[in-house]
């Protein structure tokens, strides 16, 4: 097998320590003429003056080459072809070693224990002395290490004689502490700088992510900036600036209370302590701004907790500008509202007439006629069902719809829904089956807004359920609650559209989804209703196999018993917009 390639970091480390090598030799160049001085000027007397001539002129030549060899790499800043500087390196540290080496063989006293002594420590002085300075790489530091003792000590075992024995044995000790020593060393200095290239690394992608960030806070159109625990503005960006007509710098400190009317203020404080104390949330909250120059502005803010280790310690807030939207919404309401009213008296008119025509009023039509007029009668009450769907979301959406919320026996109304809507399944041959009936069950409902729902989901199970098929109504005790769940056999809801089902002027394209027509509002208008009434409105559905519909309403208290009212007849169209003068 080959060895793996090294990685990029590897080879920089490598770089590293042998670039360390070189800026760390100088010191040890001199300290090596330095000591081969003094071991030459003690050991005069005792040495022949030509021996310690030759050694110490090997110690001069060797380290002078070795000085020429950092000023040359340090000349060129040679940050490249690194295995070449250091086995370049390594030679000179391995003659040096051998001078030192040849220090303990060729000029050791036999005489004086004194001298020999000296020269024993100079030895150990210089081979301890090079372990900071040659232990990054460890074996330029064996390079080193091996011919300085290892002949001292074979030289100290050849003299047979007690003491030179121990010192020998000793030299031996000396050199596998150093070789333990300069490992550690070694790998203290690599784990140094692994740590340095992965932290600045990670200082590298820290920067490069808050570049980012700043860059994508500064390209929105959408104002984000974060409150500290005081209501202080932190940071902003440039769009929060404008938005809110202030110069970002003179933006940051003010407290957000410099942007919202009293009262508009009041509804604010309510949800900032949610996010600073409770870490919640806040999303698509509409509020007013007053900018600086005095311009009203409607903006949808949001808001969410800013986390640290000790806690929360900021909000990030965003805001949208959606005065102009408004402003669109409210002119298209009104042009609804408008078309809507003027359209639904006429139609009603032509409704009731056209009710009347059939009847035999007019006299006895024939079967042409008959069948005309019923085709005229059908689209027209159609056409008056999608306007008062239209006026039912408008009124709901400007919160002008009233309702009288009331303790109603549940049984009775779900049996006057499925009487109300049978003739609409038995256009389809759908039948409806009302199950599991819990008598006497009590729910606070608005009747007429009641009616309604069960109305749009009736209907829709009829229309989407295979001829023949049951639609099957059940109701359940839940704590506090009642779950009526309405069921049908169909195709189900496609599971792209499901996240869509409540939302206003949509439908499913399925093939069949639009044999009715429809504004695509009756769901969202029941949503609406339900919501308004305390309840909560949800459902399953499974491809092939149907769909059920949940509605879950307050139960009634004991206490409302006396308050119970009887279902009435049916409800008429007027009856959906101008029960009680609402």
């Amino acid at each position: 097998m080959t060895a793996a390639a090294p990685t990029k970091t590897q080879a920089m480390i490598e770089t590293d320590l042998v670039d360390l090598l070189y800026r760390q030799t100088v010191p040890g160049l001199i300290a090596t003429v330095v000591n081969g001085g003094l071991l030459v000027l003690v050991l005069w007397s005792e040495i022949g003056q030509i021996q310690l001539l030759g050694w110490y002129s090997f110690i001069i030549v060797a380290s002078g080459a070795r000085y020429l060899l950092v000023r040359r790499y340090q000349k060129g800043r040679q940050r490249h072809a690194t295995r070449t500087w250091q086995n370049r390196f390594l030679i000179g540290v391995i003659a040096a070693g051998i001078g030192w080496g040849a220090a303990g063989t060729l000029l050791f006293p036999e005489h004086s224990a004194q001298h020999q002594m000296f020269i024993f420590v100079i030895i150990a002085g210089m081979t301890a002395g090079a372990a900071p300075f040659l232990s990054p790489i460890q074996s330029v530091y064996m390079g080193y290490l091996i011919p300085a003792l290892v002949p001292f000590a074979g030289w100290l075992f050849l003299q047979q004689n007690r003491v030179h024995t121990v010192l020998g044995a000793l030299v031996l000790v000396y050199l596998a502490m150093l070789f333990s020593s300069s490992r550690h060393i070694s790998r203290t200095i690599r784990g140094s700088l692994q740590l340095g290239y992965e932290n600045a690394g990670l200082v590298r992608d820290l920067t490069n992510s808050k570049q980012e960030l700043e860059r994508i806070m500064e390209s929105t159109t959408d104002a984000i900036c974060v409150l500290g625990l005081d209501g202080k503005f932190l940071r902003a960006n440039k769009a929060a600036a404008s938005m809110f007509g202030y110069v970002r710098g003179n933006l940051i400190s003010q407290h957000y209370a410099m942007l919202f009317s009293a009262d508009m203020l009041a509804r604010v404080d309510q949800q900032l302590p949610k996010v600073f104390k409770q870490g919640q949330v806040v999303s698509d909250y509409e509020v007013a701004i007053t900018r600086k120059e005095g311009a009203i502005r409607t903006i949808r803010l949001g808001a969410a907790p800013l986390r640290d280790e000790q806690g929360i310690v900021a909000a990030v807030v965003s805001a949208e500008d959606i005065t102009e939207r408004k402003q669109v919404d409210r002119m298209k309401d009104e042009f609804v509202s408008t078309v809507s009213h003027e359209l639904r008296t006429p139609l009603t008119s032509i409704l009731g007439s056209l009710g009347l025509l059939r009847s035999g009023v007019a006299g006895k039509l024939d079967h042409e006629a008959q069948s005309l007029i019923g085709i005229g009668y059908e689209n027209c009450e159609r056409l008056l069902n999608r306007i008062n769907d239209l006026l039912d979301i408008q009124k709901l959406v400007a919160g002008k719809m009233c309702f009288e919320v009331d303790a109603h026996e549940l049984v009775p109304l779900i049996n006057q829904a499925i009487e109300i809507n049978r003739g609409f399944s038995e256009r389809f041959q759908v039948r409806f089956s009302f199950g599991a009936k819990l008598p006497g069950i009590r729910v606070r409902v608005d009747k007429v807004r009641f009616q309604q729902v069960m109305s749009n989901l009736l209907s829709n199970a009829a229309k989407f359920s295979p001829p023949r098929e049951t639609v099957e109504i059940s109701m359940q005790q839940r704590n506090d609650r009642v779950r009526i769940a309405v069921a049908d056999h169909g195709p189900g809801i496609p599971t792209e559209f499901q996240d869509r089902v409540f939302q206003r002027f949509t439908q499913a394209d399925a093939s069949d989804s639009r044999q009715e027509g429809g504004t695509g509002l009756g769901l969202s208008i029941s949503r609406e209703l339900v919501e308004h009434m305390h309840g909560h409105i949800s459902f399953i559905s499974e491809p092939n196999r149907g769909t059920t519909f949940f509605v879950d309403l307050p139960a009634a208290n004991p206490a409302d018993q006396d308050h119970i009212t009887a279902a009435r007849g049916p409800i008429s169209h007027q009856d959906r917009h101008d029960s009680r003068g609402c």
